[in-house]
């Protein structure tokens, strides 16, 4: 299995985890791109974001090991501006 195709099921398997996460805490609501962050954030409720979609979407984002959940959370806080 080639670095890329490791990263992609990777992506994959944080999504699995946030869903799983929003189906056992009602608390909790998913977002999958910049607009549902926005929209959910006025909800007032915890926000697990589901990264596939927009980091296989960039393809600044490298495909190799180098790329974790960490430094994602630093790109996604960077692409929306977040304060916090």
């Amino acid at each position: 299995m080639n670095d890329a195709v490791a990263h992609e099921l990777a992506l994959l398997a944080m999504d699995q985890f946030g869903l799983l996460l929003a189906g056992i805490n009602p608390g909790i609501v998913t977002a999958s791109s910049e607009l549902e962050i926005a929209e959910r954030g006025w909800q007032h409720r915890a926000i697990v974001w589901l990264p596939s979609k927009m980091v296989l979407a960039d393809d600044s984002v490298p495909k190799n090991w180098h790329v974790t959940s960490d430094s994602l959370s630093a790109w996604l806080a960077n692409k929306i501006s977040a304060n916090h």
